[in-house]
């Protein structure tokens, strides 16, 4: 609308005015401005706006002069009443049953401005009268305020003085903050009914896409893909911590410090008995009772002591009593004064029929009756001698027996070793279904005449044997007393009934030519084990036929019918039993 230059300016100031109104000091400050603005601007010219709010007779009292806001500035709506007797001559509402009161308004006009300002008017609806009003009041109180400190400052000590100044700063800050604090609790409840949720998902979003971020540290996605729900609450309080930067994170600073080349400590399994002397009874049941709640503890932080006989022990772990190795004598070499000189001792070899005992009875593994059925009946299907000329029964398990021996660093360095397994029993890898029964130094053996080995298979037939009958035995292989570790099984049937057979004898060239002392060898000049053929060109029998098979070749020189190997009966004695267990055929020479 269009007004002069001062009434816009008395609009403006009054505008700060009440904008500041009730904030002490700020509020003194906006009136002291207010009123030097008005005393230097000159008389306001009267627009056409101003005359229209202004009325030449109020309908309420005849030739009455006030404005519209003049009229509503005399009262406010909580003074209403109809209750009071009184009148309205001066045409004034608030006349009406108030008369006491209007006197007292009119005589504390600083109640009346605050009536202005709690009216709710905008500023262009307040008339000049009413500004002019609001100024003097400001001035008024400001000048009573002036005269107040005057006589505090002189009647007053310093101390007094600041302690004045300090509560009406404390009881400014005191106004403020009550002011502020409901826009700000406005704002959080606006922000928590209709941001909230979307700013949340929003930034669990960001944290998930973080951890498949192509810039994530590998520590933190290593961390993150085998993370429980302990550790993925870390993760996410670290990412918050940080910034939502991993880069600034400390607990990659802790992971890549963790994952360093640097020396650390071991941990060290302790007994039950140690840990109640570190740590006292209450404590080191608390520990435990701990671990074995955890699924994730219990299978890494706690074991069972090795000698609990109530511990299920895993098929290749070190097997304890009472399956005690048995004492062979055999002859080895030594070096005795820089010399190698024959020497007897002793050798540990694990009984054939305790074992195959202890694998079917402690480690389960029994055999299904069937399958040694189908086997000896599909071995003698196709003509095996060894299984049409088998004493025992088809439900005799089948086991092998089988030697080698391994380099140990050096190729010269090599141990010799006998393995018992079960035919019938396949597992995923080869080395499962091996069990060693003995093991010796390849130097310090006799191989002249098997002098170091007769011994050992000796004591391996006699258990085979044992094994056949499926009894355990009342004297050893010499028929003397059995030690006292193995007298308590002395006459027991074996567990489940299970009678046992060696059914097969495993190993490369070398071994079954060094046990069975084969004269027909692939590395003899009699390189055939089927006729008398000889790698030597004197010989009449040769290879001249390169294009048939090798018994083809053999059918060529009439001489089909093979050739008797001479062999170590210890060995045919446990291939295929027969007469007394302790009964053994000679060496064939």
């Amino acid at each position: 609308m269009p007004v002069t230059s001062d009434v816009e300016r008395a609009l403006a100031a009054a505008r700060e005015l009440k904008a500041k109104a009730f904030k002490g000091t700020e509020f003194e400050e906006a009136a002291t401005q207010k009123r030097q603005e008005v005393a230097e601007a000159p008389p306001a010219k009267q627009g056409w706006s101003a005359a229209s709010w202004q009325r030449a007779q109020s309908w309420a009292s005849s030739g009455s002069h006030d404005s519209y806001d003049d009229w509503w500035a005399k009262d406010s709506w909580d003074s209403w009443s109809w209750w009071g007797a009184g009148s309205w001559s001066q045409g004034q509402w608030d006349s009406w049953g108030h008369d006491d009161k209007n006197a007292a308004e009119q005589e504390n006009p600083m109640q009346r401005v605050q009536g202005l300002l709690r009216r709710g008017h905008t500023i262009d609806q307040l008339s000049e009268q009413d500004l002019q009003l609001v100024v003097q009041s400001i001035d008024k109180a400001k000048a009573r305020q002036k005269v107040e400190d005057a006589a505090g400052t002189t009647e007053g000590s310093p101390e007094a003085e600041g302690s004045k100044t300090k509560e009406a700063e404390a009881a400014n800050k005191d106004a403020k903050a009550e002011e502020g604090e409901k826009p700000a609790q406005e704002g959080e409840q606006k922000e928590s009914k209709e941001a909230r949720k979307k700013r949340l998902h929003a930034r669990n979003m960001r944290y998930y896409r973080s951890l498949e971020s192509p810039f994530t540290p590998k520590e933190i996605k290593k961390m993150a893909e085998d993370a429980d729900s302990t550790e993925k609450s870390v993760l996410f309080e670290s990412w918050l911590q940080s910034g939502e930067n991993w880069a600034k994170s400390t607990l990659l600073v802790r992971l890549r410090n963790r994952n360093s080349n640097t020396k650390r400590g071991l941990r060290k399994w302790l007994f039950r008995t140690d840990m109640v002397t570190k740590f006292g009874e209450q404590v080191t049941q608390m520990m435990i009772d701990a671990k074995l709640a955890d699924a994730d503890r219990l299978k890494k932080e706690v074991r069972y002591h090795p000698d609990c006989p109530k511990e299920k022990e895993d098929p290749y772990s070190l097997q304890h009593m009472p399956r005690v190795p048995t004492d062979v004598v055999v002859p080895i070499y030594e070096k005795v004064d820089g010399t190698l000189k024959e020497v007897e001792t002793t050798v540990p070899v694990l009984d054939v029929h305790e074992l195959l005992d202890y694998l079917h009875s402690n480690l389960d593994l029994v055999c299904p009756p069937g399958k040694a059925n189908e086997y000896w009946q599909h071995m003698k299907q196709c003509g095996n001698p060894h299984a049409l000329n088998f004493p025992g029964g088809d439900d005799h398990i089948p086991f092998s027996l089988y030697g080698d021996e391994c380099s140990l660093g050096e190729p010269k360095d090599k141990v010799t070793g006998i393995y018992v397994s079960l035919t019938l029993f396949k597992p995923k890898m080869a080395k499962y279904r091996e069990f060693l029964i003995f093991a010796m130094q390849d130097a310090v053996m006799i191989h002249d005449g098997l002098r170091t080995l007769v011994p050992v298979l000796r004591h391996i037939v006699w258990s085979c044997n044992v094994a056949f009958q499926g009894k355990y035995p009342s004297c050893n292989a010499a028929g003397e007393e059995l030690p006292p570790s193995k007298q308590k099984l002395a006459g027991q049937i074996f567990a489940g009934g299970c009678k046992y057979a060696c059914a097969e004898l495993k190993g490369d060239w070398k071994w079954h030519e060094r046990v069975l002392r084969l004269q027909h060898t692939p590395v003899s000049t009699k390189c055939c084990f089927l006729c008398k053929a000889e790698a030597q060109d004197s010989c009449s029998f040769q290879y001249t036929c390169f294009f048939k098979l090798w018994y083809r070749l053999h059918s060529y020189h009439g001489l089909c019918q093979p050739l008797r190997i001479p062999t170590c009966g210890i060995m045919i004695q446990a291939v295929g039993p027969r007469g007394s267990p302790l009964s053994f055929l000679p060496l064939a020479s």
